[in-house]
């Protein structure tokens, strides 16, 4: 095991850029001015995408001539492999790494790694890209290829996947239907105490509902200031003061007391309000639950597929809960 992943001697051919980067680490930033300080963030950033556009180029013929493992004079199993060894990545991200690196400089998305290459993509893009495709016919997507670069100059990554997405409908509409079939059956949220009595939280959504949620939180992750209230003492609950203009309106929420009917969204998403507010006035019409039978409350039931008609009726409330319980 390498005691330090980039430990690895520079070879001659990146001295210079290596010579580059140790002096902006030297650089003092505090002493840039301030238009020039954020052209810096933009350019490096710029910088970095064609950077990893060489990384998988550079990759892409390490694999091809089953070179992984020659710098220790030894042969690696798999080029994945030898990633996880030699830069402790995890097994997915190394295998992406590859699966990537093949279908932009050896497969059927030549042009999105001279895009990368170029800095005209960024990375994630070109990420959307690959494995979006993975799964069709390469010359299904040797011939839609110059569309999706295109549009993935234009759009954002969410809005290329969807993208992408349509383009499985009309290439292979069964496999996009079986996707979906499997996306909604995965769907759910899993809600555990841990000992020192909090509540751990982890779920899927299918890829709208989670950009729905991403784009509705993406203004609270946002840098704060001193006039900030949301960023309460320890032991304060979080204040809100704007909340019927908080982003989750966005998402499909509606404040306490809001009618369904007022609501620009439909009346099947779930009401919503202030952290300040009490169980029962958050969620109107529910009261406190009781508390949890010691054998546990009864299974949910397995989700309707989105095609049947039981998917309409479908309560959201499992059997043997306490009515007014269970999930919100």
């Amino acid at each position: 095991m390498y005691s330090n992943t980039y430990s690895i001697p520079v070879p001659a051919g990146l001295g210079r850029l290596a010579a580059v980067v140790e002096e902006l680490a030297a650089q003092d930033l505090a002493a840039l001015p301030a238009a020039e300080a954020a052209q810096r963030v933009l350019a490096l950033r710029g910088l970095l995408e064609r950077l990893e556009g060489q990384w998988l180029r550079e990759l892409a013929a390490v694999d091809a001539r089953g070179a992984a493992g020659a710098e220790d004079g030894t042969q690696a199993d798999s080029t994945a492999g030898w990633l996880r060894r030699r830069l402790r990545a995890g097994a997915t991200q190394a295998s992406g790494w590859v699966r990537m690196a093949r279908a932009l400089f050896r497969g059927p998305l030549p042009g999105t790694g001279r895009a990368l290459a170029a800095g005209e993509l960024s990375f994630a893009h070109a990420a959307v890209l690959a494995h979006g495709t993975q799964d069709l016919p390469a010359p299904t997507v040797m011939e839609a290829e110059p569309v999706l670069v295109d549009a993935a100059c234009r759009l954002d990554p969410p809005r290329l996947r969807r993208l992408v997405a349509h383009l499985h409908q009309v290439a292979d509409p069964d496999g996009a239907s079986e996707q979906t079939q499997r996306q909604h059956q995965r769907r759910g949220m899993w809600v555990s105490p841990t000992f020192e009595g909090m509540v751990a939280i982890d779920g899927l959504l299918e890829p709208e509902a989670g950009e729905t949620l991403l784009a509705a939180l993406e203004p609270l992750a946002r840098p704060t200031t001193a006039d900030d209230q949301r960023v309460a003492p320890s032991g304060a609950r979080t204040r809100w003061p704007s909340w019927p203009d908080a982003p989750w309106r966005a998402a499909g929420c509606r404040t306490p007391g809001e009618s369904a009917r007022s609501s620009p969204s439909p009346s099947s998403w779930p009401a919503c309000s202030a952290a300040t507010a009490p169980l029962a006035e958050r969620v109107p019409g529910r009261g406190r639950c009781p508390p949890r039978p010691p054998s546990g409350w009864s299974a949910t039931p397995r989700s309707p597929a989105p095609s049947s008609p039981a998917a309409t009726t479908a309560t959201a409330t499992p059997t043997g809960w306490p009515a007014g319980c269970g999930p919100r």
